[in-house]
């Protein structure tokens, strides 16, 4: 499968998630040019996540835009990302997170964001816990860390490239655990983890990248 370059208990759960799943998209920043592929797993993510938390409101591809996102952001506790992202340490500010339909939101954009009624963002793509440091010695802190600045109490962010189907089961698997167990996002998130060890994505590459960023509620 393709490289996905890419607590809640007590609340009515109201989720909002987009996929990048067919076509192909380059975007281009300063002299360098990425390629990027849909994720057919994706799909799957967001449709076994739409059966478990049914007023799930699903954007797929070309319905998968910004400003489709803009409309919804804070009407949802949870907004779940499964697409590609990149974080490009030669320009921080421009690490971007890609949308169905090509458009991209770039770290910069995302501070105008608000996210201040929304619990939980999930950005099920490459890179999005990674942060850098500017030539002035300033943290940019990644696109991850940035939902939370929006107002997100928390975010699950990757920090590397990870597998499209490994990535798939293991989300599908946290939104079980945080609906079906007493748990935190936190602990949902380390039980999806471990599930993974007694299938054919056991070596940590597959799991591990996914990280909690915020209140871990």
């Amino acid at each position: 499968p393709p490289l996905r370059d890419r607590g809640l208990q007590g609340l009515h759960l109201h989720d909002h998630a987009g996929a990048f799943t067919e076509g192909e998209y380059q975007v281009k920043v300063g002299d360098s040019t990425w390629s990027f592929q849909g994720l057919p797993y994706a799909k799957v993510e967001v449709e076994n996540l739409a059966s478990v938390i049914p007023e799930t409101i699903q954007l797929l591809d070309s319905r998968f835009s910004q400003e489709a996102i803009k409309i919804h952001l804070n009407r949802h506790n949870i907004i779940h990302f499964a697409t590609h992202a990149e974080f490009l340490p030669q320009f921080p500010q421009e690490s971007f997170i890609l949308f169905g339909n090509g458009d991209r939101v770039t770290l910069q954009d995302l501070q105008s964001w608000n996210l201040t009624q929304v619990d939980l963002v999930v950005l099920s793509a490459c890179e999005t816990g990674l942060g850098g440091i500017q030539d002035n010695g300033k943290e940019i802190l990644g696109l991850g860390y940035q939902m939370q600045t929006a107002g997100a109490l928390a975010t699950i962010a990757s920090l590397w490239k990870v597998n499209d189907q490994a990535t798939q089961i293991l989300m599908n698997q946290f939104y079980q655990e945080l609906l079906e167990s007493p748990v935190s996002p936190i602990e949902a998130l380390r039980q999806a983890q471990i599930s993974l060890l007694n299938t054919d994505y056991k070596h940590p590459y597959y799991w591990a990248p996914f990280i909690l960023i915020g209140n871990g509620f």
